[in-house]
């Protein structure tokens, strides 16, 4: 049997058509900050937010846990590098220098919803007299379950994914970042950091202007440029988003 091509065409637009139907409406959360939990090292301070989100009718205990638990997770991976710092290195202590562990809450690099939640968290640890060094969190999960979502659960081909979301990184950071630029052109060894590995790609954030991918510090830079963030429209990437990509991606735009 010969389908023709208007017949076609017509079983594709139903087939998009129900696909959106039957995706979950989206309504806008409520980003709250909160203090960042103490970073239980001695001679250290904690400074700053983290994300949490709120909103009526819906329970965000799971997600809002997912969000702390990341934070924590994350402190105690530090703790054991601050002490080890601290063991081969005690003179800055002796000194009466501290080190820091700070967070920050930035809307522009958070989307929250009743679908999903999805943020990249700027984070600075800091060794006792030493200076800036500027990391990435990244937490994206679903509402209310609180699962996590990794890069990879958003792609149908993460391997081909990955390669454009590369490329059109490194084409926007180099075009939109100075320091990035004038450093890559001394240093080319640093364009490893833009290889289309998961470990390159992993802190990321789906944001209502795009897929933001952040690069902690000497990543793809010198350290001068601290940690790097660059945004990539999630038109111009035409990638084969996984079905659940399509969902979250639709839930950032509709509760925008």
């Amino acid at each position: 049997m010969t389908i023709s091509p208007l017949l076609l065409s017509m079983a594709l637009m139903l087939a998009a058509s129900s696909a959106a139907t039957d995706r979950p409406r989206a309504s806008p959360l409520r980003i709250v900050p909160r203090p960042t939990p103490p970073f239980r090292v001695p001679h250290y301070r904690t400074r700053g937010t983290y994300p949490q989100v709120s909103g009526h009718g819906i329970d965000l205990r799971r997600a809002n846990a997912a969000l702390r638990n990341a934070v924590l997770a994350e402190q105690r991976r530090y703790a054991r590098v601050a002490l080890a710092d601290e063991a081969s290195n005690p003179d800055p202590i002796r000194m009466g220098y501290k080190g820091l562990f700070e967070t920050a809450t930035v809307p522009r690099l958070i989307s929250a919803n009743t679908v999903g939640v999805s943020a990249l968290i700027p984070v600075d640890e800091i060794f006792p007299g030493s200076h800036e060094a500027g990391y990435w969190l990244s937490v994206t999960v679903l509402v209310p379950s609180g699962t996590r979502v990794r890069l990879p659960d958003l792609l149908t081909s993460p391997g081909v994914a990955l390669r454009a979301i590369a490329a059109a990184a490194r084409k926007t950071l180099v075009g939109e970042n100075r320091c990035v630029r004038e450093t890559l052109a001394g240093d080319p060894i640093l364009q490893r950091g833009f290889a289309p590995t998961l470990e390159n790609y992993r802190h990321f954030a789906l944001t209502a202007r795009g897929l933001t991918i952040g690069f902690p510090i000497a990543q793809v830079a010198l350290g001068i440029c601290n940690r790097v963030e660059t945004t990539l429209p999630y038109a111009a990437l035409r990638l084969r988003w996984s079905q659940l990509g399509e969902d979250l991606i639709a839930a950032v735009r509709q509760a925008a």
